[in-house]
């Protein structure tokens, strides 16, 4: 009895998936690039620059080089599913999981960003410290208390 080979696309779904897989590596490698240069343009400032400019260009790189990299593996498993017979399902399943780890890094991100702004901004609104609560100033008096 032959082994079942499994779902195979028709050659215009293989056609889309072509076409995927194609942009998905040009902006992918784009993408590698960029972040090539901006962790390295990160660690060429790490000597008389600021560490946000550092840590910035540093984590966009870092960043930009990870996604790139799952996105590469995802459109590089939606070539195999092209280019091999009996294998669709297994290699789509494959693409899918690299392009949700992109997904889930960047709801992850979102959220970091959300809850850094909303404890900016209740540092904003509820000052922490003496501010507001201190004595009155007596400032312009040199230290007498003010007249009645």
């Amino acid at each position: 009895m032959a082994a079942d080979t499994g779902y195979e696309f028709s050659d215009e779904e293989n056609v889309q998936l072509s076409g995927l897989s194609s942009v998905m590596l040009f902006v992918s490698r784009f993408q590698l690039v960029l972040g090539l240069v901006l962790f390295g343009a990160g660690m060429l400032m790490v000597r008389g620059s600021a560490w946000g400019v550092v840590i910035a260009l540093a984590s966009q790189g870092a960043f930009n080089i990870i996604v790139s990299l799952w996105v590469i593996r995802g459109a590089k498993a939606f070539e195999d599913v092209v280019d091999t017979e009996g294998e669709d399902i297994p290699h789509l399943m494959a693409a899918l999981g690299e392009l949700r780890k992109v997904f889930e890094l960047q709801r992850m991100m979102i959220l970091v960003a959300l809850l850094a702004a909303l404890i900016g901004t209740a540092f904003i609104m509820f000052p922490v410290g003496d501010a507001g609560t201190s004595a009155p100033s007596h400032e312009g008096t040199h230290g007498a208390p003010p007249s009645k």
